[in-house]
């Protein structure tokens, strides 16, 4: 099948009354918010390959040689090494391995770093040794260069402020993937294998590089438009406004991943708060998996709190509480928390690019190369059409429709979820009304 579009009027009257609508959406929304989107790609392309490069960059710090007659020490002994060299601050936690090549960590609370951050001494478990100290942040132990490329990715660096460009970029994401996908469809015109035709690379000899760049920014963003999908989905959960909002749903609707209750029995003091901290490393090692992390009692009601690291591959993480005689309080095995709260956690570390590990990685590389190949063959399409001639809409009267007030209705509830994309696609109307109407590229009249 070949593309035409040399006839754009007479297409236009064969087209879905809504098309000229969609394809001046997604083309104007495409030319000014396509730089906010490489910018997010090009950047979530670095942060996920972040696991991979910090076992190369921090190796000194996360590896030890394991002696020939390998004996690690107790816990205790390895923390009161780390102790020793972390100052006034206050012991958080530890994090033990099941690799015999893995230093353990000790966690420091300092009211210096941000929320979330601890103060990680590394320490050799055969003979306590500092083998460095870095900051660690959130459940995935991230080290500074992902924790740098993660502020990066998010908010370029910039604080809250920031944040507003990876929201509107993630928003927009769907919109483009879906529009994209129905408009390239109803180019295919009306042969059975319509699907085939979408996926067809090729264009005619002939046919002209615009028609080229159509064809095969048609074709992948058509491969690309579920990936797209997910990226909007996942990207929206950490967001500024959105995020705030998906939470507040996820709450209402039960589907937030439920706490590990440690409160103890009766309240316990102890003068030396790692004098039983082997008792409980023991149970921990025999009601879960390694690597575990290890969080000190938060107050003198409550025992210490286990919970089974994020490792590719590990689809469930369990916690256990567990009080100073090494005695098990609760459990809070994964498997029992609701289908939603699971998916959000599996949404979420394959967005990172932890869940599957190095091919979860490469395939978030090859997603954000694949969006800026999109965004680059949009702005040749649009620079072969010529600046300033997109499509023209000629009449706003079938939003009038039913199919209309379903596109309006879409966008009004996908708005009162993404508050910025409905502002954006307010503002982006009236700066395209405005300079279009300056120039005499549209008019919006009623057909008789």
């Amino acid at each position: 099948m070949t593309l035409s579009l040399k006839h754009e009027p007479r297409e236009q009257r064969k087209s879905p009354a809504l098309r000229p609508i969609v394809v001046r959406m997604h083309t104007v929304a495409g030319i000014l918010i396509a730089p906010l989107i490489v910018v997010a790609a090009l950047s979530g392309l670095f942060y996920a390959l972040c696991p991979t490069l910090e076992q190369w960059v921090y190796h000194d710090e996360i590896t030890t040689t394991v002696p020939a007659d390998a004996q690690a020490l107790d816990v205790q002994q390895q923390v009161q090494a780390a102790k020793a060299v972390a100052g006034d601050r206050t012991l958080a936690g530890v994090q033990l391995y099941d690799d015999p090549e893995k230093n353990t960590r000790v966690l420091f609370a300092d009211p210096k770093l941000g929320e979330g951050v601890f103060h990680a001494v590394f320490v050799d478990p055969y003979n306590a040794e500092i083998k460095g100290q870095l900051e660690q942040y959130g459940k995935s132990s991230a080290l500074p260069l992902t924790r740098w490329a993660s502020y990066g990715h998010k908010n370029l660096w910039l604080g809250t402020p920031g944040r507003i460009y990876s929201e509107l970029a993630a928003s927009w994401l769907g919109f483009f993937a879906i529009s994209g996908v129905v408009l390239w469809w109803q180019l295919q015109g009306k042969d059975t294998s319509k699907f085939k035709a979408m996926l067809r690379w090729s264009q005619a000899k002939g046919s002209g590089r615009r028609l080229q760049y159509l064809r095969q920014h048609g074709v992948v963003g058509t491969v690309l438009a579920a990936g797209l999908i997910f990226l909007c989905v996942t990207g929206l959960t950490w967001s500024l406004v959105a995020g705030d909002n998906i939470a507040k749903l996820r709450k209402e609707l039960g589907w937030t991943s439920p706490s590990t209750q440690a409160s103890v029995s009766k309240t316990i003091t102890i003068d030396d708060p790692i004098a039983d901290i082997d008792a409980v490393a023991a149970t921990t090692r025999q009601e879960l998996r390694l690597p575990v992390r290890l969080m000190l009692p938060e107050t003198p009601e409550q025992g210490w709190v286990a919970t089974e690291l994020r490792q590719p591959y590990r689809m469930a993480t369990d916690a256990v509480a567990i009080d100073s005689q090494g005695d098990v309080i609760s459990f809070n095995h994964f498997d029992s928390w609701p289908l939603a709260a699971k998916a959000t956690v599996w949404l979420i570390q394959l967005h990172m690019g932890t869940l599957f590990g190095l091919p979860n990685q490469l395939a978030l590389v090859a997603l954000a190369l694949g969006i800026t190949f999109l965004v680059i063959r949009g702005y040749q399409i649009w620079y072969r059409r010529g600046f300033g001639n997109a499509p023209r809409v000629r009449s706003l009267r079938p939003l009038a429709t039913k199919k209309g007030a379903l596109l309006l209705a879409a966008l009004a509830a996908y708005s009162v979820i993404a508050p910025l994309f409905g502002l954006s696609i307010l503002v982006l109307f009236a700066l395209d009304w405005g300079l279009s109407k300056m120039r005499g590229a549209i008019t919006f009249k009623e057909e008789n």
